[in-house]
């Protein structure tokens, strides 16, 4: 997970990279790092939905 800020106007850029992403998630360290980096309390909860709805698949 990458992300960049603008802080004039307050917009957040994030990414996503699930071809990376390991089987296991840490969602305390998730939620303690959006926190640190003054992401709202809300965005763990919509990274876990995200990653939990969007499964990479193979296939034509």
């Amino acid at each position: 997970m990458s992300w960049y800020r603008i802080r004039t106007n307050r917009t957040t850029f994030i990414s996503l990279d699930s071809d990376k992403a390991f089987d296991t998630i840490y969602w305390r360290f998730i939620f303690a790092t959006s926190i640190h980096c003054g992401l709202p309390p809300e965005f763990p909860n919509l990274i876990k939905i995200l990653y939990e709805l969007l499964k990479p698949e193979l296939g034509p």
